[in-house]
């Protein structure tokens, strides 16, 4: 499974979301931990994973991560059952979110009213036959 995610691609918006929260997790962490090393670090780290977009669904994982940390960090005066189950439902749905958008910039140049044709005339019936 994990060689078939690594071929997939991000669209030219999806990847400036990325970069864009890998900025802001960079600043954001070097501010919290006043600590420039720290904002360096994190954001080599993300720019690891950022540089080539087939690596690029491995830093979805981490953004995610970091937006339920900050969450439960702000949930945590709550109780740490919160905190946790606050971190659970963001980093599902942080998961979602960007990879819809995978899904969506994957979809749209394989289903394009030019190749129909020649979709169909493969015995394609439509997009829940690809499952």
């Amino acid at each position: 499974m994990l060689n078939n995610i690594a071929k997939v691609r991000f669209d030219q918006a999806g990847m400036r979301v990325l970069w864009s929260e890998a900025v802001l997790f960079s600043v954001l962490f070097g501010v919290i931990f006043r600590s420039c090393p720290v904002a360096i670090v994190l954001f080599t780290i993300l720019f690891a994973f950022l540089y080539s977009q087939s690596k690029a669904v491995y830093a979805v994982f981490i953004l995610s991560f970091l937006w339920g940390l900050i969450f439960a960090g702000l949930a945590i005066d709550f109780g740490w059952g919160l905190a946790l189950a606050l971190w659970g439902i963001v980093f599902y749905k942080g998961v979602r979110i960007h990879l819809r958008e995978l899904k969506r910039s994957w979809d749209d140049p394989i289903f394009t009213a030019e190749n129909a044709v020649a979709w169909k005339g493969n015995w394609f019936l439509g997009r829940q036959n690809l499952n």
